[in-house]
């Protein structure tokens, strides 16, 4: 039994190996690319460029782009932080297609006869299978996160210190471990549902922007603000972390949303039937 069960988080890891390390790949060339302006961003003839051109936009258009007030993106962990934002956004998108294939693949590969005939019940698969998950979910995060520590120390200026730059990261990396495994929880609710991975791609560009435009919306209109507590992405902004720490009654709101849609994904993936 012992075996059966390593052989599932293996077998998941590897699965998965491939598309772990073109997105890990692809954000780190973006992370070192943005990177790479911050010693152009801390010079004054930019900065004050850059403040004036903030300065003649409305306050809603900043808002929308994650702006409260005037940045200074010669500090690296506001430049950080600013692209991160939209990287969070790649992430969930990852996140949802991960834990909606990783159940509901067997299914659509035809594997899942073979699966379900090893001396292991559907709790075990269906737990072993969110482990795999939640592994691959801190490797992409600390991989990409290491980039970010190491490309911003070879970028920075003498003004700022490694030591500052890793504790800042290392709060960026906390929200996005959370809002990951939020959007994970979100994708193995969707895969015990459905039968087939056709659908996946559109659930998870729906949601992550859905998830985004809600947050928007929230920081737009004040009347409306209550909706970016329907965002993940909205209550851990890495803008927003990097200055103070998030709302404790909406992460622990999220953390149980997230249990709760895990073990409603167990009910039903442990009732449904198998196209076998």
């Amino acid at each position: 039994m012992k075996v059966v069960r390593i052989m599932i988080i293996k077998l998941e890891l590897k699965n998965h190996l491939k598309s772990l390390l073109i997105w890990i790949f692809v954000l780190s060339i973006l992370i070192i690319g943005i990177a790479s302006f911050l010693p152009s961003m801390e010079t004054e003839s930019m900065q004050s460029l850059v403040n004036m051109k903030i300065e003649g936009i409305p306050e809603s258009v900043l808002a929308a782009f994650g702006i409260s007030n005037m940045p200074n993106f010669g500090k690296p962990s506001v430049m950080y932080g600013y692209i991160y934002q939209y990287i969070n956004l790649a992430i969930g998108i990852y996140m949802v297609l991960l834990g909606g294939n990783i159940l509901v693949g067997e299914e659509s590969d035809g594997t899942i006869e073979y699966l379900y005939a090893q001396p292991i019940s559907r709790k075990k698969i269906y737990i072993e299978k969110l482990l795999a998950g939640i592994i691959i979910a801190f490797l992409l995060l600390l991989s990409i996160n290491i980039v970010g520590i190491v490309s911003l120390n070879v970028f920075k200026s003498d003004v700022y210190t490694l030591n500052g730059i890793i504790a800042d990261v290392i709060k960026i990396f906390a929200g996005s471990i959370f809002t990951s495994l939020v959007f994970l929880s979100f994708g193995f609710f969707t895969s015990a549902c459905l039968k087939t991975t056709k659908s996946v791609s559109g659930i998870a560009m729906g949601l992550i922007f859905g998830s985004f435009i809600l947050g928007v919306i929230g920081e737009i209109v004040e009347k409306y603000s209550f909706l970016g507590n329907l965002s993940p992405l909205g209550i851990m902004s890495p803008m927003d972390i990097i200055e103070k720490a998030p709302d404790a009654a909406l992460v622990g709101f999220w953390s149980i949303g997230g249990v709760v849609l895990i073990t409603i994904g167990y009910i039903i993936y442990n009732r449904k039937d198998f196209n076998i």
